[in-house]
């Protein structure tokens, strides 16, 4: 790379000059002697290295610096810088417009949330003094105690919450049932609102103090950097995030940001860090809760980096100004404040994922309740994969963990061993299917990354195969014939597409329909290859975690789950932890 290659023109950066410089570690050196080395080099450059913030992501090392920008060519001859580029601003927690208080009136719900297990946490900009959530809130922490709360902020974090809570609160009207109460940690304060320069790596600090806790399965993110993704670099909130969410343990819902009225030319539009993250649940916004429903004008879009370059992940409702997301407003009194924003779409989003597992129960994994909920995604018929996504999650969740006439689901959940292979059947019945039959599968699985190399990010990459029919061979074969379920998509450039770079997707869904009679023992055959810096990783790759839904639709079966299930020794029903009211 040379000096130029590693210099990025940002946008207007904060009020100091202030840059984000990313180093490379090399193999068999540490961060503490690469910094102490690029310290000494950038204080005659006339740089100054604040040592009060550091972030280590794989092999590499970010640090903030501070100087002159007239110097930055020299600074950017050390050879193992990766990157430079202007400190970008927080994205704050203001909305798009200032929200306003109705004089409408609305209950909250007379019954405690629906389950006491889902943990739930919200990272945001805190909350009022007086608000009506109650013990809806379970626990409130502040991230820096010894700062004070900013109004904006607090407005913004009560909203974000009430939507987990309730999600779009219909004026006059009773709330719906929390799933479950949830903790709020307030990460953005009076210290986030003085233009500090360093406050991007501040928040970054103690949100990946409450991701490394793993007190949590589902956390809910609303803010991050004001910095469109870049394909060549990694930002290090995105890496750290990663970096956490690797087990597969926790899902995280970010928000995609509200810049999708920017420049398309200049990639002004495109979804804010950390919506990059391959591990977490990117969620954009649409603007109607109906089903006329289509990309909200303000939401993100993609594509996102590659392996990652469907982004965002899904959409949800986060309001329009024909239509906007009614949330709790603060003060004593039950009152509702009108809101819209990817903020509120994401934690909506996150709504349904922590209904699964209330109803579910811990049997299911967060891993296997974002694969379900790609799985159930409702798709636009006007808008393509960078508007949307696979879909609208569901706001009806029936649709999503109940099985009709003539439709079986079947998870499969675990862990990939490196190298080795898993055969997942697709249960059918023993006598064979008549008729059209439909299959859908949606893959998941959680990845370590290697933030140094962006073209190789994800460690862990899938070769996916579904074979049919079990006994149809081709000449001379040693296993049976296969079928391209998960094509080159239209999303991916020739260039991915020429070096097979779907493998190293995250996210894989995709519906295709047979004959019946072509059915036969159909499996699906899973390898899990393992690199590391774009090589074969050998022995140094590590077990991952792995969700596998499958749904399989045939009209001429009409009790094609019982079948199943009875035929399936090894297959258990799973059924609902809680009794829930019957819908109308």
């Amino acid at each position: 790379m040379t000096p130029s290659d590693r210099l990025r023109p940002g946008g207007e950066g904060a009020a100091k000059e202030v840059y984000e410089v990313g180093l490379h570690i090399p193999p068999g050196d540490s961060a503490g002697r690469v910094r102490a080395q690029f310290s000494v080099y950038a204080q005659a450059c006339g740089f100054r290295v604040d040592d009060r913030f550091e972030f280590e992501a794989g092999r590499l090392l970010f640090v903030p610096v501070e100087g002159l920008k007239r110097q930055l060519s020299k600074l950017a001859l050390f050879t193992l810088i990766r990157v430079v580029r202007p400190m970008p601003r927080l994205r704050s927690a203001r909305p798009i417009f200032r929200s306003t208080k109705l004089p409408v009136a609305f209950e909250l719900p007379t019954v405690e949330p629906l389950s006491r297990e889902p943990k739930v946490a919200v990272l945001d900009g805190g909350l009022p003094k007086e608000h009506v959530l109650g013990s809806f809130v379970r626990r409130y922490f502040l991230a820096d105690e010894d700062a004070g709360d900013v109004q904006e902020y607090t407005e913004h974090g009560l909203a974000v919450t009430s939507a987990l809570l309730f999600g779009p609160i219909e004026p006059g009207h009773r709330a719906e049932r929390p799933y479950a109460a949830v903790d709020h940690h307030r990460v953005l304060d009076a210290e986030s609102d003085n233009e500090d320069p360093y406050e991007l790596y501040r928040t970054l600090g103690h949100v990946e103090a409450i991701l490394l806790s793993q007190n949590y399965q589902f956390i809910n993110l609303s803010l991050g950097p004001d910095l469109c993704v870049e394909d060549s670099d990694v930002h290090a909130w995105t890496a750290i995030i990663d970096h956490i969410l690797s087990d597969g343990s926790t899902l995280l819902s970010v928000a995609v940001g509200n810049n999708g009225e920017g420049d398309e030319a200049l990639g002004l539009n495109r979804i804010q860090v950390p919506a990059d993250s391959v591990n977490a649940l990117c969620v954009g916004a649409i603007n109607h809760t109906g089903v006329d429903w289509s990309r909200a004008a303000y939401s993100a879009c993609g594509p996102g980096r590659s392996p990652g370059r469907r982004k965002p992940d899904v959409v949800a409702f986060g309001g329009s100004p024909k239509e906007y997301f009614h949330v709790v407003a603060p003060g004593k009194r039950r009152s509702l404040a009108t809101q819209l924003g990817t903020s509120f779409a994401a934690p909506l989003a996150l709504r349904s994922a922590v209904g699964i597992r209330a109803i579910l129960g811990s049997d299911v994994h967060p891993l296997t309740i974002k694969a379900l909920l790609v799985h159930g995604a409702e798709e636009s018929v006007t808008e393509g994969a960078e508007a949307v996504g696979w879909g609208r999650v569901p706001s009806d969740l029936n649709r999503i963990i109940t099985c009709g006439d003539g439709v079986a689901r079947i998870i499969y959940q675990g862990e990939l061993t490196p190298g080795k292979y898993l055969r997942a059947p697709v249960p059918l019945p023993p006598g064979g299917m008549q008729g059209k039959v439909d299959i859908t599968a949606t893959f998941c699985y959680a990845t370590p990354v290697d933030p140094q190399d962006a073209s190789a990010y994800t460690k862990a990459g899938l070769d996916i195969t579904f074979r049919p029919d079990i006994n149809k061979f081709k000449p001379k074969a040693k296993q049976p014939s296969s079928y391209s379920f998960f094509p080159s998509n239209e999303w991916r450039t020739e260039t991915e597409m020429r070096n097979d770079l779907g493998k190293w997707e995250t996210l894989l869904h995709a519906s295709h329909n047979f004959r019946g009679t072509s059915l036969n023992g159909s499996v699906f055959d899973v390898h899990y290859n393992a690199r590391d810096s774009g090589a074969n990783a050998g022995g140094r790759a590590t077990k991952i975690r792995y969700a596998l839904v499958v749904t399989v639709r045939a009209p001429k079966h009409i009790d094609l789950y019982q079948e199943i299930l009875r035929s399936h020794a090894k297959l258990e029903a799973l059924e609902p932890q809680i009794s829930l009211p019957i819908r109308i």
